[in-house]
């Protein structure tokens, strides 16, 4: 397996995703964007899927979070498997996406999930056949998946981005357990 992140592990232990690595015993906020709509990303160490421990978003929202240079093996597709909770989130366009990159130039941005019902993503991104739904308004935690086809990574992919987008409206969004990976192909 050629691995952008860890592959879940069923019936395991618990996989322990992007939002476990911040400071847990802090309780205090790892990421604040600051400007006239600001929201804040923090590690909420009461609230998890199987555990407690989450990224927490909290709106009004009009940012992103992005992590970088993630190497993938151009030519394999690429999978999205995380948990999501939301809570009073309305009128918020939020989404899971990866941005593909050459040594020198951006090649594409594909849409993986959305809260937008129609599946439509922000700035008219590429969006995979079957994107992932994220729930609005006040939701239990709902398992959110999506995959990236092989051909989204041409040749010339160095490196990608995974980034969550989060546009407008307020409420809560908490994010666990994220796995981004490439499977060996069969």
């Amino acid at each position: 397996m050629a691995s952008l992140g860890r592959k879940p592990q069923e019936g395991g232990p618990r996989p322990r995703g992007v939002c476990q690595r911040a400071n847990p015993g802090s309780g205090r906020r790892i990421l604040t964007h600051p400007g006239p709509h600001s929201y804040h990303a923090s590690y909420d160490r009461d609230v998890g899927h199987l555990a407690p421990g989450s990224l927490r978003l909290d709106g009004p929202f009009d940012r992103r979070l992005v992590h970088w240079n993630i190497a993938p093996v151009a030519g394999r597709a690429t999978r999205l498997r995380c948990w999501v909770r939301s809570e009073a989130l309305a009128g918020c366009l939020a989404t899971l996406n990866v941005a593909a990159f050459a040594a020198d130039h951006w090649i594409d941005t594909w849409c993986l999930a959305s809260t937008d019902p129609s599946g439509n993503a922000a700035n008219g991104w590429r969006m995979v056949d079957r994107p992932a739904e994220i729930p609005g308004g006040t939701s239990a935690w709902a398992l959110v998946e999506a995959t990236l086809p092989a051909e989204a990574l041409p040749p010339e992919t160095d490196h990608v981005a995974f980034f969550i987008d989060a546009r407008q409206g307020d409420g809560k969004l908490w994010i666990d357990e994220l796995d981004l990976w490439q499977p060996d192909p069969s």
